[in-house]
């Protein structure tokens, strides 16, 4: 994970899920992990892997890549070694239609409107904006 999304990125994650900040973990259909993630704000993400890679979105600034990603990966992991059975996100789980509302939304905002520098940093990098 660490060359995912670096070192700090995954001692933070640890974190909350060491806290117990992350609930509502469910498996969809397409095999996609979902969880929120509760820090100052509930932060809906979704990971998944895409061509033998981590993938993630989630409601947070950062979006991508994230602690709320990490924590929910290795609170998936933690279910699976306890032998327990991770919960099933169905289709219409509102977490999936809020992470693609919220990518969207974020599109089509234009720059100038977007008052947090990270952000904007990483959409004009990746093209979002």
């Amino acid at each position: 994970m660490q060359a995912w999304t670096g070192a700090n990125t995954v001692s933070r994650g640890k974190d909350y899920q060491k806290d117990g900040l992350v609930h509502d973990l469910g498996i969809t259909s397409s095999g996609a992990l979902t969880a929120t993630v509760r820090d100052t704000l509930n932060n809906d993400t979704l990971v998944d892997v895409e061509d033998g890679s981590l993938t993630s979105r989630c409601t947070c600034m950062f979006m991508i890549g994230c602690k709320h990603a990490v924590a929910t990966i290795i609170e998936f992991l933690k279910i699976i070694k306890q032998g327990a059975i991770a919960s099933v996100a169905t289709d219409d789980d509102y977490r999936l239609s809020l992470l693609m509302k919220y990518l969207t939304l974020v599109s089509i905002i234009p720059i100038e409107s977007q008052g947090n520098e990270n952000l904007r940093s990483w959409c004009i990098a990746y093209g979002k904006i």
